[in-house]
């Protein structure tokens, strides 16, 4: 892979290697339930000049397989299931024993469920905690999981994100939650998602070797660190939580600023 990921001797040997579009979910290709205008072209546009892409979320609400019909049911994208790499499937690479006791939703329970470790509710036996976004979090799981961290247990969360964009507005998200419980516990957990290299790690796995890597965003902090932690380029576009380019902080400027996606394609000469 590029970035220093992929060894080669000279350029002519990575000549026939496709060039990668690591390509972020919500703000990006769609918000909630509606498709961003024009992601569904820009996407077609992109993997019919060649390039590979993979979807690259934090969201660890879903599963691999609920991320695929997401994709085609919000925003018209076909994808597969090797094309997916989420923050849910992060946590799980770095979980080492269980049981494990889940703040988060069905998708982080059936993803850890999945790969093999025994869940539990008793956060008296939990050996690790698996934290993501909690829509129906209670102060009762908040307390739990607090327990088990003070007990012994590891504390790994999704994500480091404050928010999450929506059709009406930021809402919390699942980094605001690890946050509470930080605070609670007083200790940090081990971070999954974008930008981490747990969640690098997959990207290069699921990806082979490629050439060209460019990784597409609405999230300084997790995109473009991601992209700038792996030497490659990056494009923010202002269709999720960053809506000027003034608001994008100084050590996270990404190579290029887009309105949406849909300008990805003229960017990347297609």
């Amino acid at each position: 892979m590029a970035g220093g990921n992929v060894n080669v001797e000279s350029r002519d040997e990575i000549e026939g290697l496709p060039n990668l579009l690591v390509c972020d979910l919500d703000g990006v290709v769609y918000l909630e339930d509606e498709p961003i205008p024009g992601a569904a072209d820009a996407i077609e546009a992109i993997r019919d000049g060649g390039w590979r892409v993979i979807f690259a979320t934090n969201n660890a609400t879903r599963t691999g397989a609920d991320l695929v019909r997401a994709l085609a049911d919000r925003a018209g994208v076909v994808a597969e299931e090797h094309d997916i790499v989420s923050a849910a499937m992060a946590v799980v690479s770095l979980i080492e024993r269980g049981p494990v006791f889940i703040v988060g939703e069905s998708g982080l329970v059936d993803t850890v469920h999945q790969a093999g470790f025994e869940i539990t509710t008793n956060p008296e036996s939990a050996a690790t905690v698996a934290l993501g976004l909690d829509r129906a979090l209670s102060y009762e799981k908040l307390a739990s999981a607090t327990k088990a961290i003070l007990g012994g247990a590891s504390f790994i969360a999704a994500n480091h994100d404050p928010s999450f964009p929506t059709p009406s507005g930021l809402v919390p998200g699942g980094g605001a939650i690890a946050a509470a419980l930080a605070t609670a516990s007083g200790i940090q957990p081990i971070y999954a998602g974008k930008p981490e290299v747990a969640m690098r790690d997959l990207i290069i796995d699921r990806a082979g070797d490629v050439d060209q890597v460019w990784v597409v965003g609405d999230r300084p902090d997790a995109d473009v660190a991601l992209a700038q932690e792996a030497g490659w380029s990056s494009a923010l576009v202002l269709s999720g939580v960053i809506a000027s380019p003034d608001a994008i902080p100084p050590q996270h400027r990404p190579d290029v600023v887009l309105g949406s996606i849909a300008e990805l394609p003229t960017v990347l000469g297609l």
